[in-house]
């Protein structure tokens, strides 16, 4: 769990939690449309 490191990884643990997973990813990649899902 190398991404609890960072506060970046702290927050995406915590968004996943949530379960809005690809709302999320949306909202957070904005600006790099192309994620493969």
């Amino acid at each position: 769990r190398k991404r609890m490191s960072t506060a970046d990884g702290r927050a995406v643990l915590k968004r996943r939690r949530l379960r809005g997973r690809h709302k999320l990813t949306v909202k957070m990649n904005e600006h790099v449309k192309k994620v493969r899902w």
